[in-house]
C-alpha cells in the first residue's frame, strides 16, 4: 500500500510539473496571415557570425538557413581586421555580404561596405571609426551596452554611422537566469517563441540612439549577433571553447527579427549590382526593423511630404524652411499602435493603422522616428514590433574647426631619438635637421615590435600637454604613439593617428592617450611619464611587414 501511495505521488507530480510546462511555453509568433511584400522590399538579417570566425554554421548552411526562413539577404559580420575582402554573391537565392566585426580597445565596431583595408584595424576606436569612414566603409556600433565590459561601447562622442538599437547577443546575457532556463528547456519544442520569450526593450541603447541621432545623422539596426552555437568553456566571446552546441540554429534566428531595406527599384539577380542598391540604401538609412518573433511581417512605410509634393524617405534631411508632413502607416493588425517620436518622446500615436504629424517651418531642428506595438490579444512586453530609421528635421550645425590655445611649445631634440625593437625585427634611423626617417622591417613573432623612443623630463608631461609633428609615409599606416613611465614598458598609454605619402600635421592631447594595461589614465598618472614612443606593433601591422615614416616639426605645447 505504501508502494502504491509512492507511485501516485510520483505520477501526481510528473503530471503537474507537464502540466505547467505545457501551460508555460511560450506562444508562436502571431500568425496575421500572407502579405505579398512590395517588389523593393529587401527582407534580411543583419549581424550573422559563421564558422569563419566563432559561429557554428558554412556560409553555405547559413544561407540555406535564410533562404527557408524567406530571408532576401544576410550581412556576415565574422571577427576580423579588415584586410580581408570577400565579393558579394548569391547562395540558394540569397545575397550574402560580407562585413567584419572589428575588435577595439573601447568595443566593438562592425563595417559593411568597406574594401580591403591596407593594414589591418585594431586598438583606438577613434583611430577605428576614422579608418572605416577613411577606406569607404560604413559603421556599426555593436552590442553598445552589453553585459560583458569588453564588448560594451565606451566613447558615444566618436562620428560612427550608426548603432544596433537591439542586439541578441545582449538580450540574452541581460536576461535572468530562470528566464534562460525557461528559454532552453522550451526551444526544443517551439523555437522562436523561446527566444521570443528573453526579449526586453534595450532602453539604454534606444536613449542612446535618439541622443546621437540629434547631433548627427545617426541610423539603427536590429543585430542579431547569431553565432548558432554556445560552448562550455570559456572562450573571449562566450562562443569558444569546452563542448560546443549548435542552437540555437540560425533558421530560428533569422524568424526572430530583422531588417527590410527599400531599394531603388527591384533586385536584378545580379550579386554585385544588387549588393551596391542594398548597401546604399542602408548607408542612407531607408530602412526599417521588423520584430518577427512576436507576429508575421506587414507592410509599413514611414514618410514626409513637402507642400510641393516632394517626398522624403527615411534617413534624409530636409531643411526646417518649410511644412514637413509626416506619415506612417501599417496594413495590419487593426489596433496595432503606432507612436510616432520627437527626439525620442512620443508627439502624436494612434491605433487606426496610420499616425500623421506636421513639423511646422518654425519648429526647431529635430529628429523623427516610428515605433510600431502589438496591442489588444496580441500585445506582449515592451519591445517594438518595428522600428523606423528616423527623417532629419532641420540642418544640425556641428562645429568641427581645429583649433586650439597654446601658451608654450617645447622643441624636442632630433638627436636625443634612439631605436627600440624585438629581437627579431629590423630597424634604422635616420636624423636630418628637425626630420627622423625611420625604417622597419617586423618578424615573424606575435611580440615583434619596430620603436623610436625619447626620454623625457618627468616634470614635462601634464593633463595640459598635447604634442604637434608633421608625418608622411611611405605607404597608408596607423602609427602608435606611446606614453610611458619607466625603460620596461610595464606602464604606457596609447593613441595612434594616420599617416600616408602625403604631408599631415598630427595633434594629439595628452587627455586622448588611453591605457595599455588597464593602468591609471594619463591624468592620473601624467608625473610618472618619462618615455614617449612611436611604435610599430601587431596591432594594426602584419608580421613581415616592412616600411618607413617621416616625422619633422616635433614638439609639445601646452595650452
Amino acid at each position: 500500500m505504501p508502494h502504491g501511495n509512492h507511485r501516485m505521488k510520483t505520477a501526481a507530480g510528473v503530471v503537474a510539473v507537464l502540466f505547467v510546462f505545457y501551460w508555460s511555453v511560450p506562444s508562436h509568433p502571431i500568425d496575421l496571415g500572407s502579405v505579398t511584400p512590395r517588389d523593393n522590399v529587401y527582407r534580411g538579417a543583419f549581424h550573422v557570425h559563421s564558422v569563419e570566425s566563432d559561429g557554428g554554421g558554412t556560409v553555405e548552411e547559413i544561407a540555406t538557413a535564410a533562404r527557408d526562413s524567406n530571408l532576401d539577404f544576410v550581412i556576415l559580420t565574422d571577427h576580423g581586421d579588415g584586410t580581408e575582402s570577400i565579393p558579394p554573391r548569391y547562395i540558394d537565392d540569397v545575397l550574402i555580404l560580407a562585413g567584419v566585426e572589428i575588435s577595439t580597445d573601447g568595443g566593438h565596431y562592425i563595417a559593411v561596405g568597406m574594401p580591403q583595408a591596407p593594414y589591418p584595424l585594431a586598438g583606438d576606436p577613434e583611430g577605428v571609426v576614422e579608418d572605416v569612414r577613411r577606406f569607404g566603409g560604413f559603421g556599426i556600433i555593436a552590442h553598445p551596452y552589453s553585459a560583458r565590459e569588453e564588448l560594451r561601447w565606451q566613447d558615444f562622442t566618436l562620428p560612427v554611422d550608426a548603432i544596433e538599437w537591439i542586439n541578441g547577443d545582449s538580450q540574452w546575457r541581460n536576461a535572468g537566469f530562470l528566464s534562460l532556463l525557461s528559454a532552453s528547456l522550451h526551444y526544443w519544442f517551439r523555437p522562436v517563441g523561446s527566444l521570443k520569450s528573453i526579449l526586453h526593450r534595450p532602453t539604454d541603447s534606444m536613449n542612446m540612439w535618439d541622443a546621437m541621432a540629434s547631433n548627427e545623422g545617426i541610423v539603427a539596426f536590429a543585430g542579431l549577433d547569431a553565432h548558432a552555437r554556445l560552448a562550455t568553456g570559456s572562450g573571449e566571446e562566450g562562443y569558444t571553447g569546452g563542448f560546443v552546441f549548435r542552437f540555437p540554429w540560425y533558421e530560428d534566428l533569422f524568424e526572430l527579427f530583422g531588417i527590410r531595406v527599400n531599394l531603388d527599384g527591384s533586385p536584378t539577380g545580379n550579386a554585385d549590382t544588387d549588393a551596391r542598391n542594398l548597401l546604399s540604401n542602408i548607408k542612407s538609412g531607408n530602412f526599417y526593423s521588423s520584430v518577427d518573433g512576436l507576429a508575421t511581417q506587414s507592410d509599413f512605410t514611414f514618410l514626409g511630404t513637402l507642400p510641393d509634393g516632394n517626398v522624403i524617405e527615411m534617413g534624409e534631411t530636409i531643411a526646417s524652411s518649410q511644412d514637413l508632413q509626416l506619415v506612417a502607416n501599417i496594413s495590419r493588425p487593426s489596433g496595432a499602435a503606432l507612436r510616432l517620436l520627437r527626439n525620442g518622446t512620443t508627439v502624436a500615436e494612434s491605433a487606426n493603422l496610420e499616425v500623421t504629424y506636421t513639423a511646422n517651418s518654425s519648429d526647431t531642428p529635430a529628429v523623427y522616428r516610428v515605433e510600431v506595438y502589438l496591442a489588444g490579444a496580441y500585445a506582449e512586453g515592451d519591445v517594438p514590433w518595428v522600428v523606423s530609421n528616423p527623417i532629419y528635421f532641420g540642418s544640425r550645425e556641428i562645429d568641427s574647426t581645429f583649433s586650439m590655445a597654446t601658451a608654450e611649445f617645447f622643441e624636442l631634440d632630433p638627436d636625443a631619438w634612439r631605436t627600440e625593437q624585438h629581437t627579431d625585427a629590423e630597424v634604422s634611423l635616420d636624423q636630418n635637421d628637425d626630420t627622423l626617417t625611420f625604417s622597419y622591417a617586423l618578424g615573424n613573432s606575435p611580440a615583434t615590435y619596430a620603436a623610436i623612443a625619447y626620454d623625457i623630463e618627468s616634470d614635462r608631461i601634464s593633463s595640459d600637454v598635447f604634442v604637434e609633428f608633421m608625418v608622411r609615409a611611405s605607404k597608408p599606416m596607423r602609427i602608435s604613439a606611446q606614453l610611458r613611465h619607466g625603460a620596461t614598458g610595464d606602464n604606457r598609454w596609447r593613441d595612434s593617428f594616420y599617416a600616408d605619402q602625403i604631408d599631415r600635421r598630427v595633434r594629439i592631447s595628452v587627455r586622448d592617450f588611453a591605457p595599455v594595461n588597464g593602468q591609471d589614465s594619463t591624468e592620473e598618472s601624467v608625473s610618472a611619464i618619462d618615455g614617449f614612443l612611436f611604435v610599430i606593433d601587431t596591432v594594426n601591422y602584419q608580421r613581415n611587414s616592412s616600411g618607413e615614416f617621416q616625422i619633422s616639426g616635433l614638439r609639445l605645447g601646452e595650452q
